[in-house]
Parts: C-alpha cells; structure tokens; sequence
C-alpha cells in the first residue's frame, strides 16, 4: 500500500505465509511482487544466485530467514509487515502465536470435539467457491479427513475427488483405502491413471520457474490433476497438506514431560545430543561446503525461540507449496490447505502432550476425532502406498539425459562444493536403475539435478539478455 501522506509504502504478510512476498530494496528504486523471479525482472535487479541459498538447497535445506534464491531479493517472513520510508526500512512481527496457552479439559471426548469443530471451521471457509470445490483425495487420513468434513458440510455427491492410481507401481498404489473412503462417504471419483505420469524424460517441457531452482518430482502429477479438475468446472482444491507439518514437534519439551510423568522419555531428553551429526551430515557435500553451511546455521535461531512445540509453528512454512501455488494459479485453480489455518495452528500448539505425542497412534487426536466419519481401516495407522518408486523413475529419466550437464555443473559451478567421487556413484546408479540408492540419496541428486537445470536456464537468460 502505497501511503502518499507519510509518503512511504506498507506492505505485510499474512500469519502462516499463504502468500509469498518478494522485494529488492535498492540504491535508486524499491520493488514488490509476489514472486522472486517478478522481482528480479527490474533492469535495476540482477538475476543472479544467492550463493548461500543455493548451497542450502544442495543440502536439502530452505533459505535462511529473509533470503531468496536470488542475490538482493529479498522474502518478506510470514506474520511480518515492512514500512518504507525516506530511504529506510522497518520490519516488525504483526502477530506471534501464544505458545503459553494450555487447553485442558477433563475428557478425552472434549479435546476430540473442540479439534473437530476448529478443523470443520477451517474446511467450511475454503468451501466458499465460485463453482464446485474439488478435493485432491490419497488413501491416507489428512486428505480423508478434509473429504469427510466437507461431505458433510456440501452433497456429497457434488464433491468431486481426484485421486492418483498406480497399477505397475503397485507399491505406489493407495487404492483400497481411496475406494474405501469415497463408499463410505459417498463420494463422486475420479482416478486418474498415474504410472506414467513421472518426470518424463523430455526435460525440455518440464515446468519450471525462473526464481527458484525447487522442482517437484511429481509436477505431472499435479498438473494432471489440475487440468481435470478445470474440466470438471472446478476453480478450487482442498488437500491434505500441512495435516503432518501439524504434528511436526519431534517430542515434547523437558518440563511436560515431567509434568506428564513420563520418566523414561525424560531422561532420554538428559542425554547430550550433537545438532544433527554435523561430522556426517550432507555426505555429498565437501568437507569445505558442509563448514560453511554449519557456520550458517550457527547464529540462526528462531526469534520464537527452540522450544520443540514451536516447531508445530514453524513447521507449517514450505517454500515448496510456495512453488505449488504458482502453478496450480497458472492452470486456473486455487489450491486451498484446510491445515494450514491459524485457528488449528493455534489449537494444537495449546493441546498438552497427552494429545500430540504418541508413538503407538501418530495424530492419535486427529483419528480418535474422525471415528464413524471416516471408515476404520483409514483410521489405523499402517503401511500404505508411497510414491518413491514414482520418485526413482522419474529420477533416472530426466537424470540419464542429463549426465553432462550434471558432470559439468560440479567440475565448474559446484566445484569445491559436490563430492565429485559421491557423484559418480550416484550416475552409476541412476545406469543400474537405482536398486542401491537410498531415499536421502536420491534426494540430494534430485536437488543437486536441479540446481544444474536451473544454472543452465539461467546462463541462457542471461546470454539473451547480453545480447539484447
């Protein structure tokens, strides 16, 4: 907002980041858009990497606070507002969470029905549509649960869902449970056939955007999605996304458990413990590389502070929906994430840890709440479909094609920065059909292919550039 009285511009982000922000405050001219790449389109802007961000993606990690994935572009963080003004720039933080707040009730049957009421809020606000709303709907019991609530809130037989099915992947395949949900709740389906619905192995038509290197291994599957969901006259999605970012605490903080009597648990928290092996962190990382990225991660703490329920909070910012959202808007469709709403946030970072933690029954309150809504072979935590084998595939296809430009990037680029021996591995293993590359592994090269397309995408802007 551009304020002509105090002649200074106002601009904010809401509470969870939904929207993104981008600005480049510089010497001569200040510049505002909703994505990096918007931003750095300026003349005044150069469409060069930041070289720490990029080395926090070859790590499998986001940009530090405030940084983009290009040089002077900057992110303006979730919750925060900025204010221009002769020349100087403020930042505050328009709204933290209470994480003192504690919600107790005396039956079990309360937390559920509070849970149910704040998450049947969350869904009936994204269901106002010009249109029908479609529901992304897998086999687990996030997106399950998202269908539930709005079946009951809408006809069910006027809620198309849209679901991948896998009939070579098997091990990809959820479709027992999908079909299980849509009987039980009467729902109207669409499968959509998604075995070859990999990377692909033409990179050339592989989307992409010019402010980021991230690149979904599953794009075609969500574009797919997205092209029939269009057809079938719907400009919205609901998801399950952010259902596990919820959860996300990785134990409770020392004091509750104590206070919950958990003993054995506490004094698992007494141990000394190394912040995430750092000597064997990132093994295809070079031992210079991985220096300076522990430096870097050294004086960044959270201004929220390190409690673990504080990462339920912060859990629910992935600059990867971020890139979701560009393209799914570039297909017509909104995507909307009952999840990630402020009101949940705000709930179960208040629960007590009876109520988040269990290893036995993982979002043990979220199941308990949707018994009788949702079927009881949903409800049980077991093995389902995963897409890694989807993942693999896709990997080798546009990974074989592009060994020279992988091999190039890390003898020039990425010198000093990529393991060149842990490379060579790793192409090995993409000619033998990856049968002994690991998840963490395949990843890495992932990201590292990434970065490498991304590099080349730009050398050839710029050289166009130049020559204009």
């Amino acid at each position: 907002m551009l304020d002509t009285e105090r002649r200074g511009v106002l601009l904010g982000r809401d509470a969870l980041g939904a929207r993104t922000l981008y600005y480049h405050a510089g010497e001569k001219v200040f510049v505002a858009a909703s994505e990096a790449a918007a931003v750095a389109a300026h003349p005044e802007v150069a469409l060069q990497p930041d070289e720490l961000s990029l080395l926090r993606f070859l790590a499998v990690e986001t940009p530090l606070p405030g940084r983009s994935y290009l040089r002077g572009v900057h992110e303006l963080p979730a919750a925060h507002g900025l204010w221009l003004a002769e020349g100087r720039l403020r930042h505050w933080r328009h709204w933290t969470p209470n994480f003192e707040g504690r919600l107790r009730y005396r039956r079990q049957e309360d937390y559920e029905e509070h849970f149910r009421e704040v998450l049947s809020r969350s869904v009936a606000c994204r269901l106002r549509a010009p249109g029908p709303v479609a529901v992304l709907l897998s086999g687990g019991v996030d997106s399950g649960s998202v269908a539930a609530v709005a079946a009951g809130q809408t006809e069910a037989a006027n809620l198309p869902t849209f679901s991948w099915v896998f009939d070579e992947l098997s091990s990809c395949d959820e479709r027992p449970w999908i079909q299980a949900t849509v009987r039980h709740l009467g729902l109207r389906s669409r499968e959509i056939p998604a075995d070859h619905l990999g990377s692909g192995s033409d990179e050339g038509d592989w989307p992409t955007q010019d402010g980021t290197p991230w690149s979904n291994p599953y794009r075609r599957l969500l574009d797919r999605t997205r092209l029939l969901a269009g057809q079938a006259g719907c400009r919205v999605t609901l998801d399950g996304w952010f259902g596990d970012h919820l959860w996300v605490g990785s134990s409770p903080p020392l004091g509750q458990l104590l206070g919950a009597r958990r003993w054995r648990a506490a004094v698992g928290r007494l141990r000394p413990r190394r912040h995430r092996a750092r000597e064997q962190a990132w093994p295809w990382l070079t031992a210079r590389a991985r220096k300076r990225l522990v430096e870097s991660l050294d004086p960044e703490t959270s201004e929220l502070g390190d409690d673990p329920r504080r990462q339920i909070f912060e859990g629910v910012h992935v600059p990867a929906a971020d890139a979701e959202a560009h393209f799914a808007h570039r297909a017509g469709i909104e995507p909307r994430h009952p999840f990630r709403d402020r009101r949940l946030v705000e709930l179960v970072l208040a629960l007590p840890p009876s109520q988040l933690f269990s290893r036995a029954q993982p979002k043990g309150l979220l199941r308990r709440a949707l018994e009788g809504t949702l079927p009881g072979r949903i409800l049980r935590p077991d093995d389902r479909g995963r897409l890694d084998a989807l993942f693999l595939r896709g990997l080798r296809e546009i990974g074989v094609p592009n060994v020279a430009i992988l091999s190039e990037a890390v003898e020039t680029r990425f010198s000093g920065v990529i393991e060149v021996d842990w490379l060579r591995n790793r192409l090995r293993d993409l000619s033998a059909g990856l049968s002994r590359m690991s998840g963490v592994q395949g990843v890495a090269l992932w990201q590292v292919l990434s970065a490498a397309l991304w590099l080349q995408r730009r050398a050839g802007v710029q050289r166009t550039e130049d020559q204009t």
